[in-house]
C-alpha cells in the first residue's frame, strides 16, 4: 500500500523463514500508526505465537494478516485465485481466507511494517466495509456454517457497521435472510 513502509529486514526475514521451514506463506506483525498512536497487530488477545499455524478458523473471526506483511509463493497465489476485484473492500481478507484453506502460515512476531492511517485511507470508508462484509459472508457461507462463532462475530461486525452507516433496516434484513439460508444449508449437510 502506498501509505505503508516495509522495514529493512522484512523481505529477507520472511524469505529465510519460507526457505528454512518449507512453508510457502509467511506474514509478520506490524504497527498501525494513526498520528502519535501506535498499535501492534496482531493484538495480544489473539494469543498467536510465532511459528507455523493453520489459521483458517481464526481468520474467519477476523483478519489479522495485513497484505503488506504477507509473502506468498507465486504458485500458491495463483492456486488461490488471487484477488477478487469485485469486492469494494476487504479483498485482502477474502484472499487470506482462501489462502488459509490451502496452506499453513509462518508467523514472524516482529513489527516489520509500519501501516499509516490517513484521511483518504480505504480502511475508514464504512459503507464499503459493510457491503464487502456481506459479500464475504455469502461467498464463504459453508465455512461460516461450520464455525458458527466466527459467523456470529461477523454478524456483530455487520451490525456495528450498519449503525455507523445508518442502514440498519437493510442490514438486519440481510442478516435475517442469511441466517435462515445458513440453517437450510446446514440441514442439508
Amino acid at each position: 500500500d502506498s501509505d505503508d513502509q516495509w522495514l529493512p529486514d522484512k523481505l529477507s526475514t520472511q524469505m529465510d523463514a519460507i526457505k528454512n521451514k518449507g512453508i510457502p506463506v509467511a506474514f509478520t506483525g506490524f504497527l498501525r500508526i494513526n498520528g502519535r498512536k501506535k498499535i501492534y497487530i496482531p493484538k495480544k488477545w489473539r494469543r498467536i505465537k510465532p511459528g507455523i499455524h493453520s489459521f483458517h478458523r481464526e481468520i474467519l473471526k477476523g483478519n489479522f494478516v495485513a497484505l503488506p506483511t504477507l509473502v506468498v509463493e507465486k504458485r500458491l497465489f495463483h492456486k488461490s485465485g488471487g484477488f477478487d476485484e469485485k469486492l469494494p473492500r476487504l479483498q485482502d481478507w477474502d484472499f487470506v481466507l482462501r489462502l488459509s484453506k490451502l496452506s499453513a502460515f509462518i508467523y514472524i512476531d516482529q513489527p516489520l511494517l509500519n501501516a499509516y492511517l490517513t484521511g483518504d485511507n480505504i480502511t475508514l470508508k464504512r459503507d464499503l466495509y459493510r457491503k464487502a462484509l456481506e459479500s464475504i459472508i455469502q461467498k464463504h457461507r459453508n465455512d461460516f456454517i461450520i464455525h458458527p462463532l466466527a459467523l456470529a462475530i461477523q454478524y456483530l461486525n455487520l451490525s456495528a457497521a450498519a449503525l455507523k452507516s445508518r442502514v440498519i433496516r437493510q442490514t438486519f434484513h440481510f442478516i435475517y435472510n442469511d441466517f435462515f439460508q445458513g440453517k437450510k444449508i446446514k440441514q442439508r449437510m
